[in-house]
């Protein structure tokens, strides 16, 4: 829905842009280059998600935070939010980034945590 928008949302200041310059907008070319700009976005901001996760991931499998249960769950609240940020950053879609981030890292980072961070963690989201 969110790459939906900013695909259509540049194609709306294409057309305008082109009628303002006396030049009429085709519909197919318009079309296409909605289609192209939403599965760049789309497929930018699935990337950014599932590689930042991953990398998430193998960082909590080779580190022990296990010692301190709050920095440990600190760090993976934010942690998670950071595919947002970077997607954002790049004119992506940043809703998708950190719902692939939160899918990937629920099914490999979670098992990674201490069973009081998975207690926590499983509160924290369900509320």
């Amino acid at each position: 829905n969110d790459a939906v928008a900013i695909a259509l949302a540049q194609s709306v200041e294409r057309i305008h842009d082109l009628s303002v310059g006396g030049a009429e907008p085709e519909l197919l070319s318009t079309f296409i280059f909605a289609l192209e700009k939403f599965l760049i976005y789309f497929f930018v901001s699935l990337l950014i998600g599932a590689i930042w996760s991953m990398m998430i991931s193998y960082l909590y499998t080779i580190l022990n935070l296990n010692t301190v249960p709050w920095i440990e769950i600190g760090f993976f609240i934010l942690t998670s939010y950071i595919p947002y940020i970077l997607s954002e950053a790049v004119g992506c879609s940043g809703i998708l980034s950190i719902l692939i981030c939160g899918l990937l890292m629920r099914n490999y980072a979670f098992f990674s945590l201490s069973p009081f961070g998975n207690v926590t963690i499983d509160f924290l989201t369900e509320c």
